[in-house]
C-alpha cells in the first residue's frame, strides 16, 4: 500500500503562516479569533501569496473588525500603548574597585566571624 502525503507549501507561504500567526498572537484577543484572523487573511492573499500580502489583508481585516493594526500603517494609524512607556539610558554609578588584598582581609574576616559563632553554641 502506497501512502501520499500533501506536498509541502513553499518557503514564502510557510514564512507568511509563521509571521501572520506570531503578530496575531502577541494581539490582547482570543486565541481562536486570532486564528480565525490569521486564516481569513492567507485565504485573502491566495496561493501563493508572500508575507507582505497576508500582512496587507490581515491590516484589512482588523480595520473592518474596528481593530487598529499593532504597527503604523500608511494612513498614520496605529495602536498607542497605555500608559506610555518612557525609555532612557541608564547611567552605571562610579565604583571605587576593590584590590585583592581588600577582598581577601574581607573573606578572611567573615570566615573567622563565622567559625567564632560556631565555636559558641559548641559547648
Amino acid at each position: 500500500m502506497t501512502t501520499s502525503f500533501p506536498a509541502l507549501p513553499d518557503s514564502k507561504r510557510l514564512a507568511a503562516r509563521d509571521r501572520v500567526l506570531l503578530y496575531t498572537r502577541g494581539m490582547d484577543i482570543e486565541p481562536e479569533d486570532g486564528i480565525r484572523l490569521a486564516l481569513e487573511s492567507m485565504r485573502k492573499a491566495g496561493d501563493g501569496a508572500g508575507p507582505e500580502k497576508v500582512m496587507e489583508e490581515l491590516f484589512t481585516l482588523l480595520r473592518e473588525n474596528g481593530r487598529p493594526p499593532l504597527i503604523p500603517d500608511p494612513d498614520g494609524t496605529t495602536l498607542v500603548s497605555s500608559p506610555p512607556v518612557h525609555r532612557q539610558t541608564v547611567l552605571p554609578k562610579d565604583m571605587d574597585p576593590l584590590s585583592f588584598s581588600a577582598a581577601l582581609a574581607k573573606w578572611v574576616s567573615g570566615l573567622a566571624r563565622g567559625c567564632a559563632g560556631k565555636g559558641e553554641n559548641a559547648s
